[in-house]
């Protein structure tokens, strides 16, 4: 557990959000409407994955990066692409009802994407402490 924690700090410390403008906090993509019951998540970062199994969300993971590979019931997980490389027609296929990512400009295509389809995205941000605890929260 503390392991996924320093993990955590490490790698919010070292990302960089350049897609959201505006208020770094979490918030859906283009005003997209919350859910309240997200039970088919795909998680766009390592972070995330592994902020969801630590939050007791696991079972409702369906879909991950083939970066992330903890805990080990990631590994099991269906693989959407890379951080970067997420493939569209893989998320549409798997019919998540969330998309959970931390805005890249790499990502940019594909978060658009993924609001054409009219698929919920929630953005979370990690750059700092405060913004870690609030994607937790």
């Amino acid at each position: 557990m503390k392991f996924i924690h320093i993990y955590l700090l490490i790698f919010c410390l070292w990302s960089s959000n350049a897609l959201a403008s505006g208020k770094r906090v979490p918030q859906f993509l283009d005003g997209a409407k919350p859910i309240t019951q997200p039970h088919r998540i795909v998680s766009l970062a390592p972070v995330i994955t592994e902020t969801l199994f630590t939050l007791g969300l696991g079972e409702s993971i369906v879909g991950v990066t083939r970066f992330c590979d903890r805990p080990a019931a990631a590994q099991k997980i269906t693989k959407i692409g890379g951080f970067i490389d997420g493939n569209l027609e893989k998320i549409v296929s798997i019919k998540p009802t969330i998309v959970i990512a931390m805005p890249q400009n790499a990502q940019k295509d594909l978060l658009k994407g993924l609001n054409k389809q009219n698929i919920p995205v929630y953005l979370v941000f990690g750059d700092r402490i405060k913004e870690v605890k609030e994607m937790v929260l």
